[in-house]
Formats: C-alpha cells, sequence, structure tokens
C-alpha cells in the first residue's frame, strides 16, 4: 500500500485500524510491518486525533460584565465617558434582567420610536395603503355607507 492511499483511508477510517474494513485492515498492517514513512503518517495521525479528542476547552466566564467594566475603567477616559460607565454598570447590575432581555426591550422602544417618526411618511394616494395609514392612526374611509 502506498503513502498516498493509506493517508486517504487514515482520512476516511481513522488511525483505529479495527474500524477500517477487514479487507484494508490486512493490507494496512502488512504495509505498515513494512514501511517506516506509512508508520509516521499513523502516528501523526494519532497525535492529532489526540489532540482533538482533548478538552482544550475553557469553563466559560460567569463575572464577564465586571471584567469588561473593571477593563473599561481601567482605561484612561475623559471625566464624562466614565460617569457614563459607572452609571450604566451599576444600572444594569440594579436590574438584575438577563442582557438578551435588555436587548429585546432596546430592540422594541428602537421599532416604537421608528415608527411614530416615520408615520408621515405614509402614502394614502396608493391603493394597498389603507391598512398601513390604519396603523398610523389616520382617518381612512374603507367603508362607504352611501354605496348601500
Amino acid at each position: 500500500m502506498k503513502a498516498k492511499k493509506f493517508q486517504k483511508y487514515l482520512d476516511c477510517y481513522g488511525t483505529d485500524l479495527k474500524q477500517w474494513p477487514i479487507s484494508l485492515q490486512k493490507q494496512a498492517r502488512s504495509a505498515l510491518a513494512e514501511s517506516s514513512e506509512l508508520q509516521s503518517l499513523l502516528t501523526e495521525a494519532q497525535s492529532l486525533e489526540n489532540l482533538l479528542r482533548s478538552d482544550a476547552t475553557s469553563a466559560p466566564v460567569r463575572d464577564w460584565i465586571d471584567q469588561i467594566v473593571s477593563q473599561a475603567r481601567r482605561t484612561p477616559q475623559n471625566q464624562n465617558q466614565s460617569r457614563t460607565i459607572e452609571f450604566l454598570s451599576q444600572w444594569l447590575q440594579k436590574l438584575k434582567q438577563p442582557i438578551p432581555a435588555l436587548a429585546l426591550m432596546g430592540c422594541l422602544i428602537a421599532g416604537i420610536l421608528t415608527g411614530f417618526l416615520t408615520s408621515d411618511q405614509v402614502d394614502t394616494s396608493n391603493p394597498g395603503t389603507e391598512w398601513a395609514s390604519l396603523l398610523y392612526d389616520e382617518e381612512v374611509l374603507l367603508w362607504d355607507e352611501s354605496s348601500n
């Protein structure tokens, strides 16, 4: 078995030769006994698999807000910025709300403000925009009683 083919099988079936198809197991074992190049390929692949299987992740840090605020306090700022950051950090800690809830609340407020600020831009002269004008509390005639 050639090195290129052996590498292909390593990539497909892994370094455990017991997991390879039986016909390939016999070929691989005999090729490994004869070739030091294939042995080095197998050793390299095993070290890579061991590295990937190792638990290299660290536990998430729970006090990440405090770390961000403390880092922000350490950086040089003008007086107004530090007061703002201190106010926001104290406000966030007093709220005791999860950050996604605060983000959702901010998006909701931004959407409401956008709706109020753009309400005068509804064109009621075009057909099909009557419902949009109802959302902005404009007077629209949807039913004409005289047509009955």
